[in-house]
């Protein structure tokens, strides 16, 4: 396959088109091809940043599954293995319920359920006897609480650059970890909010008093 040098990446003002450059040059789905430039839409960039281990696993999921501490996060997904998998995709179904009755329960304008309102339903499949043999939850902060932490960073990113901030949780092999991540929509080379964003997951583990290494 022939590779042509059409320009700078830099010279694209395209999201769509800035956000795949780590599939170009080195690639098996690249999109500079002959004459063709290759766009693929609705594609983002996620940005992991520091992984914590948690020591203290049975805390932990005291606050995760008996209080509110996670309830303003919204669930993007989370999958869930006992002696069947779970799936669970945090979309919520606007057809599921009336205009009125998204505003009463102040869903509307959200995109993916509140974890306060899922909770009940993950207490129910991972209390018992026997530990899952895997968990993971992919929370995010709601739209308000996104713009307001990008705001309030003091750095040079915009609400509109970032997709969603992610907080990961997930147990594998008698392992409790989290991670923090971010999503742009752009290329963003620029990694200051990043560290802002897992400033802010260290800072929350802290001020819950969640020990982790």
């Amino acid at each position: 396959m022939k590779f042509i040098k059409i320009g700078n990446i830099n010279d694209f003002k395209f999201p769509s088109v800035i956000s795949v450059y780590k599939y170009h040059p080195f690639c098996k789905n690249p999109f500079f091809t002959q004459n063709k430039l290759h766009i693929f839409t609705r594609r983002v960039i996620i940005r992991s940043m520091k992984t914590y281990v948690l020591t203290e696993k049975k805390e932990f999921m005291r606050l995760l599954l008996c209080s509110e501490t996670f309830d303003h996060f919204l669930v993007s997904e989370a999958s869930i293995h006992t002696v069947v998998r779970y799936e669970v995709d945090g979309r919520i179904n606007k057809d599921f319920y009336s205009k009125e009755e998204l505003a009463e329960k102040q869903l509307d304008g959200l995109a993916f359920l509140p974890y306060g309102r899922l909770r009940p339903f993950f207490y129910d499949l991972i209390r018992g006897r026997h530990t899952p043999s895997y968990f993971k939850f992919v929370l995010m902060l709601s739209p308000d609480n996104q713009r307001n932490t990008v705001l309030a960073s003091g750095t040079s990113i915009q609400p509109s650059d970032v997709g969603a901030l992610y907080i990961n949780i997930q147990y594998r092999d008698g392992r409790l970890i989290l991670t923090s991540g971010v999503s742009y929509l752009t290329f963003i080379p620029d990694k200051s909010f990043d560290k802002e964003w897992d400033r802010y997951a260290a800072n929350f583990l802290k001020k819950n008093h969640v020990t982790f290494l």
